[in-house]
């Protein structure tokens, strides 16, 4: 996730055990502090995974702020 100029970039990689499963960007046009965006990243995520099918998850964020 970065966040520059109002807006915040997601990234979303779907693993099972190293395999990539799926993986999704997106630009939101809005800001956000650290912790909304890390909340949005993560349940932006949530949302495909359940579109791909894969759900039940567990969820993994690399962020510091939370």
């Amino acid at each position: 996730m970065e966040s520059k100029g109002g807006r915040i970039r997601i990234g979303v990689v779907i693993r099972d055990f190293g395999s990539v499963m799926a993986s999704c960007c997106q630009v939101i046009g809005v800001r956000y502090d650290a912790k909304a965006a890390e909340m949005v990243a993560i349940y932006r995520g949530l949302q495909f995974s359940i579109d791909c099918g894969l759900a039940p998850c567990v969820i993994e964020s690399v962020a510091a702020v939370c």
